[in-house]
């Protein structure tokens, strides 16, 4: 047997585990300039000597904000509440929540599922019990409050505050956003609109909300990991819609951040594909979720991450799957949480090893007191963290999967 080998891939993917760190929403880069769009080709209103030049190419290269049309981003405008609460929920994976008591939010409008998210995790308040006033700018204390109770909700540290000192009208904040504010500057996400003003009662611009966007992700999820510098993979922007006779009406991100239709998923070509499955449940309920690799080109190395609401869902226990078992040894983070690591390895494979199959399974039980709504399952990976047997480094297609939590 080749022990050489052997060593190799435990080092190698050792000092992955070291390298990346977990997070609930990672998968936003510190540096927008690599890899997102060029927001001069898409946007004639957004200029590279504009100061949000980056900020509008992150947040658009995400998906987290789109043009007003397709080639205006209109940076000047205001942001409604109805928009800031639509790119919180696509940053979070546009889960799914049961409807809202809001009167003037319809099923028919784009940011209903949105609303009806923020409302039920406490992210986002009404005027009153029926009244969300979706169309109403969006002023700079109350981005800062949404973000905060984001932040909160993620369970991310938000113990950094200033005090505001410095600025002349930390007086004209209201009192439900002093602590938001202090919040938000402390970490960089919102500063003065001068040396001595943060003007807590205008409206955030467009393009003031995509920088501060870029600072959020930047500053306040966990950095540890980080998509360019790691060149981490995922589906987690998108995760898979709702299965129909027709395959999958949403689509799907492949590893290098393209969509995937679903008769490519379907297909794949042949590319190497990582999913898993789709489950409902009811409360209380224990149920398995498998994680399952189609176009196995002969892994001999692989470390992936899962990212799933704690809240709702408790990681009970996992077992290595039937296409690695007696192939690949499993070894898990010592405590299974959002964000646990799954680490395979191996000495050498033959071609009798490399089959199609279910690679990991996972045992989670639905919360007592848990919420109906659908919660995505993601998983990530870095560059370098799957390797074949001749240790090159491969980067399987991921679809991600929801359970769905019924009345």
């Amino acid at each position: 047997m080749l022990k050489k080998k052997k060593i190799i891939i435990i080092s190698v993917m050792s000092a992955l585990l070291i390298a990346t760190g977990v997070s609930l929403c990672a998968g936003f880069a510190n540096d927008s300039s690599k890899a997102f769009q060029n927001p001069e080709q898409s946007f004639s209103d957004v200029q590279e000597t504009d100061w949000f030049y980056d900020d509008v190419g992150y947040a658009s290269g995400k998906g987290l904000m789109q043009g007003t049309s397709d080639t205006l981003f209109a940076p000047d405008n205001p942001t409604t509440r109805g928009m800031l609460v639509t790119i919180l929920w696509r940053l979070d994976g546009e889960p799914i929540e049961s409807g809202n008591d809001f009167l003037d939010v319809t099923s028919d409008t784009y940011y209903y599922d949105a609303v009806a998210w923020a409302s039920k995790c406490g992210i986002v308040n009404g005027y009153s019990d029926t009244v969300f006033s979706p169309n109403d700018n969006i002023t700079r204390e109350q981005l800062a409050s949404i973000l905060y109770r984001y932040a909160e909700y993620k369970k991310y540290d938000i113990s950094k505050t200033s005090e505001l000192s410095e600025y002349t009208d930390k007086n004209q904040i209201s009192d439900y956003a002093v602590l938001a504010m202090q919040w938000a500057n402390a970490n960089g996400i919102i500063t003065g609109t001068s040396d001595d003003t943060l003007s807590p009662q205008g409206n955030a611009l467009r393009c003031q909300i995509a920088a501060m966007l870029k600072r959020f992700c930047e500053q306040i999820i966990p950095s540890n990991i980080d998509n360019e510098t790691k060149g981490e993979h995922s589906a987690t922007e998108q995760p898979k819609d709702d299965k129909t006779s027709s395959g999958n009406k949403g689509g799907n991100i492949s590893a290098n951040g393209n969509s995937v239709s679903s008769s490519e998923t379907e297909s794949n070509n042949g590319y190497p594909l990582i999913s898993i499955n789709d489950v409902s449940a009811k409360v209380g309920d224990e149920i398995q979720v498998s994680i399952t690799l189609k176009n196995n080109p002969g892994i001999l190395g692989m470390a992936l991450a899962t990212y799933y609401d704690e809240a709702n869902l408790t990681l009970q226990s996992v077992e290595n799957g039937e296409a690695f078992k007696d192939v690949l040894d499993l070894t898990t983070s010592q405590t299974l949480a959002s964000g646990s690591r799954f680490l395979w390895d191996g000495i050498d494979i033959s071609e009798n090893d490399i089959k199609d199959g279910t690679v990991l399974i996972m045992n989670f039980k639905i919360n007592n007191g848990a919420q109906a709504g659908k919660y995505p399952i993601t998983l990530k990976y870095s560059d370098g963290d799957i390797v074949d047997k001749n240790l090159t480094s491969i980067s399987p297609q991921i679809e991600n999967g929801y359970i769905t939590i019924n009345d």
